[in-house]
């Protein structure tokens, strides 16, 4: 501790200057601790990792783990529905303390889905104000998502199955089931006859 600390000189000329010296002593101690012990499973410090080179093969993975990051982050469409959320943010004076989860959170959906979520949610805040809510529009938008999926797997279901067929067939079974003859129809039958 005594060698990560060293000297103490604070300048005493303002109390600004005086935290601000605090503070840089306090970030150096925790960079010479945090650089000087190992962390949990490694069987060196950062300050020698830091020193020794790093294999070809392990610069290729996170060479190629950085190209797959930097696809994701250029992708024309998360730009696109990142600006219906500053949008929506901008517009409506919306707090923006959930940003960084509303951020992630935008971009798996679909545009369609963010346009007509937006459209939604104008018309809600017309009638009642105090839905001009970040997590309203979400809702809203979950909502009408999840609508877009079951109509997409339905059609899917449309093609891949010939639904209509399956409910033909579906309605031949129950009709072959409800002609079937049982013991209670029989016992019916027999009453009715005295």
């Amino acid at each position: 501790m005594k060698a990560a600390i060293k000297r103490l000189d604070f300048t005493l000329s303002s109390p600004k200057d005086l935290a601000r010296a605090i503070l840089e002593k306090i970030v150096s101690i925790y960079v010479a601790m945090r650089n000087g012990m190992a962390r949990f499973g490694d069987k060196i410090t950062p300050q020698e990792a830091m020193k020794s080179p790093i294999p070809e093969d392990k610069q290729k993975v996170l060479k190629k783990k950085f190209k797959v990051r930097r696809v994701k982050t250029e992708d024309p469409d998360r730009q696109t529905r990142l600006d219906h959320l500053y949008w929506i943010i901008r517009d409506h004076k919306l707090d923006e303390h959930s940003l960084k989860r509303a951020q992630k959170c935008i971009v798996t959906y679909d545009l369609v889905a963010i346009g007509k979520s937006e459209e939604a949610f104008l018309k809600a805040i017309r009638r009642d104000q105090k839905r001009c809510t970040l997590t309203y529009f979400f809702g809203i938008l979950n909502n009408i998502q999840n609508d877009i999926d079951v109509a997409r797997y339905e059609d899917y279901c449309h093609e891949r199955y010939y639904y209509q067929g399956m409910l033909d067939r579906q309605r031949e079974k129950k009709d072959k089931a409800s002609q079937t003859t049982t013991v209670e129809n029989l016992a019916g039958l027999s009453h009715s006859w005295t």
